[in-house]
C-alpha cells in the first residue's frame, strides 16, 4: 500500500513559513520542491497542484536529498507551524 499526500504544501501554507524558507535556501531549492523531497524521503507519495509551467517542471526538479538532521525537523514540526 502506497500513501500519498494529497497536499505537501499545505495549502500553501507553508510557503511562508520562515524556517522552511531557510531551509530551502540552504538546499538552493524552492520551498515547493522541499516539501516534495520531504514528502518522497518519507516514504509517500506527493501530489503536488500546479497549474503554471514553470512550477510544474521545477516540482521535478528534486536531485538533493535532505539531511536527517533536517529531515527530523521537518517531521517535528506540526500543523499550527505551516501558517
Amino acid at each position: 500500500m502506497l500513501v500519498e499526500a494529497y497536499s505537501p504544501l499545505a495549502t500553501g501554507g507553508i510557503l511562508e513559513n520562515e524556517d522552511i524558507t531557510q531551509m530551502a535556501d540552504k538546499y538552493g531549492v524552492s520551498v515547493a520542491q522541499l516539501a516534495i523531497n520531504f514528502v518522497l524521503q518519507n516514504g509517500v507519495l506527493p501530489l503536488p497542484k500546479a497549474t503554471h509551467q514553470a512550477h510544474i517542471e521545477n516540482n521535478t526538479k528534486l536531485d538533493f536529498e535532505i539531511s536527517p538532521e533536517d529531515m527530523q525537523a521537518l517531521n517535528a514540526m506540526s500543523g499550527t507551524d505551516m501558517g
